[in-house]
């Protein structure tokens, strides 16, 4: 990411303002340098109106550290010209000048050009019979979107994300009559086992 520097304020316990921001504003990163200790720093979007009074927005907190503050934040549709506002909270008897450099970046900080969504339009059925012994209840198949499976037992059923599944090591338990969506479109092997032989599972693979 490349930070652009806006502004570089000394703040005190009034409102300081940075310059009007042109463009959206995404990304704010703030490095601290303070020679004393005060209780917080708040942060806000802010405004001025046409009585001189001050307009803020979605006011944040935090505390001088060395480490660089990040921040996101999200245009007000209603602000006409639009600047960053900071006021720090001293702390009882301490006397201290804290400053504050302000970068913005209106990037992203992942930005990818294209956001592709699965889609399917074709959903398999398969019936897998219960079983005490751990069973296949979908191969692994690289062109899966996304799969559901039904407990349709008065058993509980145990699965896994790979070849074997056992009642002690398992990646999720179906009660009976329970529903599971496999997550993040996993395309390897599935295995179950239940608890007692009694019913199947009913699978849908979508591709």
């Amino acid at each position: 990411m490349t930070w652009e520097l806006l502004a570089e304020l000394t703040l005190t316990p009034d409102w300081q303002l940075s310059p009007v921001i042109a463009s959206a504003l995404g990304y704010v990163r703030i490095k601290h340098s303070t020679t004393g200790i005060y209780s917080k720093l708040l942060l806000a979007q802010a405004q001025t109106v046409t009585n001189q009074s001050l307009e803020l927005w979605d006011v944040r907190t935090t505390f001088a550290k060395p480490e660089y503050d990040l921040f996101q934040f999200l245009s007000p549709p209603f602000f006409e010209s639009r600047r960053l506002g900071f006021k720090i909270i001293r702390a009882s008897g301490l006397l201290a000048e804290w400053t504050v450099q302000i970068e913005v970046n209106t990037m992203p900080i992942s930005n990818p050009s294209v956001i592709v969504s699965p889609v399917s339009t074709t959903a398999g059925s398969t019936t897998v019979a219960a079983s005490i012994t751990s069973v296949a209840v979908l191969a692994a198949n690289p062109n899966r979107k996304g799969a559901s499976i039904w407990n349709a037992s008065t058993a509980s059923l145990y699965l896994d994300l790979d070849a074997t599944a056992t009642i002690a090591d398992y990646a999720a338990k179906l009660d009976p009559g329970g529903y599971y969506e496999l997550p993040f479109a996993f395309t390897g092997a599935i295995s179950g086992i239940w608890s007692a032989v009694n019913g199947n599972a009913l699978v849908r693979e979508f591709v």
